[in-house]
């Protein structure tokens, strides 16, 4: 499961910009939102689990 992301409304996606959350194979549906101003939550499905993560936009949008 990775995180990407693009700073001009999708042309890019540069990979300096990619978090890689899990390496493990089979993930299915997820879904990303703001916790508060400081952190993004992304709760996604594995093979049998549910994985939910809150991670910091800096972390994010760090070079």
């Amino acid at each position: 499961m990775t995180i990407k992301v693009s700073l001009d409304q999708g042309n890019t996606w540069p990979g300096e910009y990619h978090i890689l959350l899990n390496e493990a194979p089979g993930f299915g549906y997820s879904c990303m939102t703001m916790v508060d101003e400081q952190h993004v939550g992304i709760l996604y499905e594995g093979v049998k689990n549910l994985y939910f993560q809150k991670i910091p936009v800096t972390e994010i949008l760090k070079k």
